[in-house]
């Protein structure tokens, strides 16, 4: 049986511990905050920096982006990456089976309702669901914006990606613009990274020499894949990250965003999944 106990800075959180894998997942936020298959170094990274205190994001794990992502397009005062990782969601029900634990999590805002499936065992698997309540049509955004734990990101490849184009943040293509043509090559981190991968469904791959291991991030219901790495200049600006942090992580983020985003006709829905798998390499 699944109970929501208190972490260690008293916030409400659900623990899971079994043959097959421990994590957590914080209500605030709905925020997979960890996940370790068993007989595997942690699959997810959450800074030493982040603040629990129900009312900042949680600096890593998996948070929700939605309904929007980045900036909101018209108040600059609106929470950047949406409404729904700082909000608390309720656990609606739960289940424990060989093979993994299941969570239900849902979410009521004005005009959209979220329910959130979280299952852990041996893959972490997020499916979430966005309803639009309202009666009238809606543009939605969503990401589940994926930490990963690396062992150096200097020295980490990313593929699956070589025939994407995308849109450069960090080097200054604004939302809209024309993107980046692809390179044909894997992703290498050699300065801050911040990239919208456009019109691909295909799955990621993140190969680690210094762990011995390959993460495959794969999803559907949604065709933006976001790859971010703050490197050294914005991890100091950051207070919720440490200055050095930056060689221990990178996002690798299942989205529908920018002209990917759904529009949502009165009672419609719509689902993005991610999936992720971890295996030792060689």
């Amino acid at each position: 049986m699944t109970q929501i106990t208190k972490d260690s800075f008293g916030q409400p959180h659900v623990a899971v511990r079994t043959p097959v894998a421990t994590g957590s997942v914080h209500l605030y936020g709905a925020t997979v905050s960890g996940w370790t298959p068993a007989k595997h170094e942690p699959v997810l990274w959450v800074s030493s920096k982040s603040i629990f205190d129900g009312q900042t994001p949680i600096r890593g794990g998996v948070p929700i982006c939605a309904p929007w992502f980045g900036a909101h397009a018209t108040d600059p005062d609106a929470p950047a990456h949406g409404l729904v990782r700082v909000e608390p969601w309720t656990l609606d029900h739960s289940g424990i089976s060989e093979e993994e634990t299941l969570l239900g999590l849902g979410l009521e805002m004005p005009g959209l309702t979220y329910t959130y499936g979280v299952m852990l065992g041996h893959t972490l698997k997020m499916v979430l669901e966005i309803t639009n309540t309202g009666d009238a049509e809606r543009r939605v955004e969503a990401a589940l914006h994926t930490y990963l734990a690396v062992s150096d990101a200097r020295e980490v490849t990313v593929t699956g990606l070589e025939n994407a184009a995308y849109l450069d943040k960090a080097g200054g293509s604004p939302a809209g613009s024309p993107a980046v043509a692809a390179t044909g090559e894997p992703i290498r981190f050699t300065a801050e990274t911040d990239r919208v991968y456009v019109d691909t469904d295909d799955d990621v791959v993140l190969h680690d020499p210094g762990l011995n291991r390959r993460i495959t991030v794969a999803k559907d219901g949604g065709r933006s894949t976001v790859v971010w790495n703050p490197w050294v200049a914005k991890s100091a600006r950051m207070k919720d990250f440490g200055d050095d942090e930056w060689t221990g992580m990178c996002c690798i983020e299942s989205a529908a965003v920018g002209d990917d985003a759904w529009t949502l006709a009165p009672g419609a829905a719509a689902t993005l999944t991610a999936h992720v798998s971890v295996e030792t390499a060689g």
